[in-house]
């Protein structure tokens, strides 16, 4: 491959799963928002991924996922990004929630988690999450997860989370992980809604990734096996492939 610079592959899926009657899930994929099936991208020079999983009740938890993400699209648009103005755009669109329960009495409390990732055209990463949504980086073989939940016991299954977007009252409080500060080149990343690891384990993930296949073949894999193993929640995923890095100088 000739040295022309970043190259990433994205490819991202949202699914009801085999259980929930609504998709309360949504994803932003460079600038497409998805409440279902998939979309994939080559040859990106950069790129930004999130998942946001709602919460709070029908139908209040997908219309939580949607305005952030809507937010999140119109805001940003895959511009450059610091943790100070990402910090004042989600204290905005936290705002804005509340007011929409305000406004819709029967979507009071709408409430949604995030978990998202930056990719500029260096490789500089820059990650974040609200609640228990998941980002994850295979590399070298190994699956590593890079996030923490927010949750009130973390060896507790499907323990209340701590921190969301919305809600009732002010719970926001945004994680950056500066210490995941530069991709490598034929690292994936993979954000999940926690749908994902309620059906898949670990080494099932990392079996899939591992294989020597196309990217969207990979999440069609995840989204199959997770089907097949019962998928008792929404299930999103994003996978970001790193093809290519420039050159160090």
């Amino acid at each position: 491959m000739a040295d022309t610079g970043t190259i990433y592959d994205l490819f991202g899926f949202t699914h009801t799963g085999s259980k929930r009657p609504y998709n309360q899930d949504r994803i932003l994929v460079q600038d497409k928002i998805l409440d279902r099936q998939s979309y994939g991208l080559e040859l990106q020079k950069s790129c930004q991924a999130f998942v946001a999983d709602g919460v709070g009740g029908l139908p209040a938890g997908e219309k939580a996922a949607r305005i952030l993400l809507e937010g999140i699209q119109q805001s940003i648009n895959g511009g450059p990004v610091s943790a100070g103005m990402l910090n004042r755009i989600f204290g905005e669109l936290n705002q804005k929630l509340f007011a929409f329960g305000e406004a819709e009495p029967q979507s009071r409390g709408l409430a949604t988690t995030l978990v998202g990732l930056f990719l500029d055209e260096e490789g500089e990463l820059t990650l974040l999450n609200v609640g228990d949504s998941e980002a994850w980086l295979f590399r070298a073989g190994n699956l590593e997860k890079l996030t923490e939940d927010h949750v009130l016991d973390r060896d507790q299954p499907n323990s209340p989370i701590t921190q969301y977007f919305g809600g009732k009252e002010d719970h926001l409080q945004v994680s950056y992980y500066p210490q995941f500060a530069y991709a490598e080149e034929e690292d994936i990343f993979l954000l999940c809604s926690d749908g994902l690891r309620k059906s898949l384990s670990e080494s099932s993930i990392s079996e899939i990734l591992s294989h020597t296949q196309s990217l969207s073949a990979k999440g069609n894999q995840l989204l199959q096996d997770a089907l097949e193993a019962g998928a008792p929640d929404n299930i999103s995923v994003i996978l970001i492939y790193v093809a290519q890095l420039p050159p160090i100088s």
